[in-house]
């Protein structure tokens, strides 16, 4: 018996009614040696047992074991449909899994090749600050900004201030406006020092669990350095190019100037000679084309290099520069000296003044301005220079902005400011107009 049914174990449910046909035939068996009442007990008959029931109408024997065998049989090809049924289904979900599995395989290494392509510090904070993890290819980075693992941490812990505190503002203004946020730092161990632009960014993980970010650092130590290189250049190419234009208005003031200014005194001279009324006309004319030239030549010196510049200072000639364009153009200009320290440098005289004028010129191209001044001041850190215009505003200045921003002279002059330490930023002024603030660290 044993063995039979160790047969029926590919088939359970088989199985399980054969299990019952065989119970409810011992039943039977058991039950055909007891004694059954009769209705004509009561005459004084004698009880019949089941089996003698039975034995007396095999017909209802046979019918029983019939309808037992025809309702075992319809069960078992209903339960065969039902394992074929679900046989197919479980095929057909083994075989989705598996191309599921090789789906989710291929995408993890593509993203595992995507971190290690991009050679960044992958960081993930929770709200409060603690790194929960941290993913990247470059263990000489990890190893420069953390002497330990950083997992399970703060960023007080991993950063010192004031760098954590920047770090931690980014951290909850990403969290709370859902926006990306940018931000460049340096981190220094030892001698060496590198630079770092980390991009903070929320994760949407849900409404449940704690929200969390990921802050994703970038080394741009070598773009850094290759900017540090170009503002180098274009600092020393703007005194190189103010050098020349020195060089030229002295060769104009010395050379051309003094030309002129003899041959108009020997014109002169040959015109008192002469008696012919005609003659001495002509040379007049000859006289007031060379005084033309003068003239043409003086401005081309002083603008050029203006000689105020060197001689009297920064302020003077930028005063200079204001009746210039007032004159030529009828903008009513201004200029406000603040200062309390001399400017000795030579080059920051010469970058200052070309940022002025520089920003003079745009406030004519673009401005559309009636009014403009110049303020000097400086703190116990820096020196400003504010630019200020009542022209058509931020606005009309942010479509034409990109031009000017594009043109080699206030491209040179911001990589210059920037080079000595300084910045430049444009703001819009109160109602109307356009405030530039200039400054350089003294």
């Amino acid at each position: 018996m044993k063995t039979f049914f160790e047969g029926l174990k590919p088939f359970p449910f088989r199985r399980a009614w054969l299990a019952r046909l065989f119970l409810f035939c011992a039943v039977l068996g058991v039950a055909s040696l007891a004694p059954v009442e009769s209705c004509a007990a009561d005459d004084g008959a004698q009880p019949w047992t089941i089996r003698q029931l039975l034995c007396g109408n095999p017909a209802l024997f046979l019918g029983g074991a019939l309808v037992t065998v025809l309702l075992v049989g319809l069960r078992n090809r209903a339960l065969k449909r039902d394992v074929r049924r679900r046989t197919r289904q479980m095929h057909l979900e083994l075989a989705e899994r598996k191309v599921a599995e090789r789906n989710l395989t291929k995408s993890k290494e593509h993203l595992q090749s995507i971190f290690y392509a991009t050679q960044s510090l992958y960081y993930v904070f929770d709200e409060f600050g603690v790194c929960l993890d941290v993913i990247t290819s470059r263990g000489d980075l990890l190893d420069h900004c953390h002497v330990v693992s950083p997992v399970g941490r703060r960023l007080d812990e991993l950063f010192v201030e004031p760098l954590a505190g920047r770090m931690v503002q980014k951290l909850k203004t990403a969290l709370d406006c859902g926006a990306l946020q940018v931000l460049e730092y340096e981190v220094r161990r030892g001698e060496r020092s590198l630079w770092f632009e980390g991009r903070v960014m929320p994760l949407s993980e849900g409404r449940c669990g704690p929200r969390k970010v990921v802050w994703i650092s970038q080394d741009i130590t070598s773009a850094k350095r290759s900017m540090e290189d170009i503002r180098a250049l274009s600092s020393q190419l703007a005194l190189t190019e103010e050098r020349q234009r020195r060089i030229i208005a002295v060769e104009l003031h010395d050379s051309l100037g003094q030309i002129l200014a003899t041959s108009k005194i020997k014109l002169c001279l040959i015109r008192k000679r002469l008696q012919d009324e005609k003659q001495k006309a002509l040379f007049a004319d000859l006289e007031g084309q060379i005084d033309s030239a003068i003239n043409l030549t003086r401005t081309l010196v002083w603008e050029l290099s203006p000689p105020t510049l060197y001689t009297l200072g920064l302020v003077p000639a930028v005063e200079w520069l204001g009746e210039k364009f007032s004159a030529e153009y009828g903008l009513r200009f201004s200029v406000r000296d603040e200062l309390t320290l001399g400017i000795s440098d030579h080059g920051l005289k010469v970058l200052l003044f070309r940022v002025v004028r520089e920003l003079m010129t745009n406030v004519i191209k673009h401005a559309q301005a009636r009014e403009a001044s110049v303020l000097f001041s400086n703190d116990a850190h820096r020196l400003n220079v504010f630019v200020r215009d009542d022209g058509v505003g931020l606005g009309d200045v942010a479509r034409t902005r990109s031009g000017f921003q594009r043109g080699f002279g206030l491209l040179t002059i911001q990589e210059s400011v920037r080079h000595m330490g300084g910045d430049v930023a444009i703001t819009p002024g109160s109602g109307r107009g356009t405030v530039v603030h200039v400054w350089v660290p003294v």
